[in-house]
């Protein structure tokens, strides 16, 4: 595909590897930050790394400018700056008593600064993110006053209908707390430098994606998300038509409902509407929540 674009556009084309993790450990968001050298192997990153640098002259040569190394670092560092803002906002949603911000209201505020990220308008607006769901916790804010049930969105958003994520607060009391946009942005994107910039950016994109999609990496984050979130039920988008999406969807599946978090799939796309039935999946969707509520309600013995 991207030798075709390439064909078509006239634009050099330049491959990065992906070479898989030979032993792939499931805590990986604790390694990843700091011993990350160890944690990915030094021929994989030697591999990347030297495929990154590869592109310096051919990107000087097509642009006319020099490359900058220690603006670079600098830039790296404000990327990390950025990531551990989202991190602190993630465990201040994560541990408030009741849910401050809805996903639909995360989602925006994340992935736009993280498409900017390290920059100056990147760095203010997370701030202010963080202090706005800050300030919603210390004023005791909730988006649903009577919240019983907390539910996670597993996949991409769905971006033809996010009004979807309020469905179920008014209800049965339910709130989707967590979705991978905001939790991901310190897990998946804090790469220490270790005074080696370019090796810790090839660092943090040599397994971004199985990390997302692939076990055991994907399943035992979304257990370890789940436990941290207090989450009851987990609706799982399975996207019919990208299958990269979905390879991990099912251990990732059985990880969670090991875990005593009920699991309900959703096969459909994230921005094709066509084969979605809203009513259907909200009538799925109650049916579970009735039972989950009925067992919460239940005192233990």
């Amino acid at each position: 595909m991207f030798q075709l674009w390439a064909e078509l556009t006239g634009a050099p084309l330049h491959l990065l590897s992906a070479p898989a993790v030979p032993d792939p450990q499931p805590d990986w968001w604790v390694q990843a930050r700091d011993n990350w050298e160890e944690f990915y192997g030094s021929d994989r990153l030697d591999l990347l790394e030297a495929e990154m640098e590869a592109m310096v002259p051919e990107l000087e040569k097509l642009t006319g400018r020099s490359f900058d190394r220690a603006a670079f670092t600098r830039y790296l560092e404000r990327i990390n700056e950025q990531e551990a803002i989202m991190d602190e906002a993630t465990s201040v949603v994560a541990e408030a008593p009741r849910l401050p911000i809805r996903i639909s209201e995360q989602i925006p505020n994340v992935m736009i600064p993280q498409w900017h990220r390290g920059s100056d308008w990147a760095l203010s607006h997370s701030r202010a993110f963080l202090e706005e769901v800050k300030g919603r916790v210390a004023r005791d804010e909730a988006v649903c006053e009577n919240e019983r049930i907390r539910m996670m969105w597993i996949g991409a958003g769905l971006w033809f209908d996010t009004g979807f994520y309020t469905r179920f607060e008014e209800s049965h009391g339910a709130v989707f707390a967590w979705s991978m946009y905001l939790p991901f942005a310190g897990d998946g994107y804090i790469r220490a430098l270790n005074d080696r910039p370019m090796r810790s950016l090839a660092a943090r994109v040599s397994a971004i994606n199985e990390q997302l999609h692939q076990p055991p990496w994907v399943n035992s984050w979304m257990v370890e998300q789940a436990r941290r979130f207090r989450i009851d039920v987990a609706l799982m988008l399975v996207p019919e038509h990208d299958r990269f999406g979905g390879y991990g969807s099912f251990f990732a599946r059985n990880a969670l409902e090991a875990a005593g978090v009920r699991v309900i799939e959703v096969h459909s796309d994230m921005v094709d509407q066509r084969d979605w039935d809203g009513d259907a999946i909200t009538a799925r969707v109650s049916e579970v929540l009735d039972e989950v509520a009925a067992r919460k309600s239940v005192p233990a013995d």
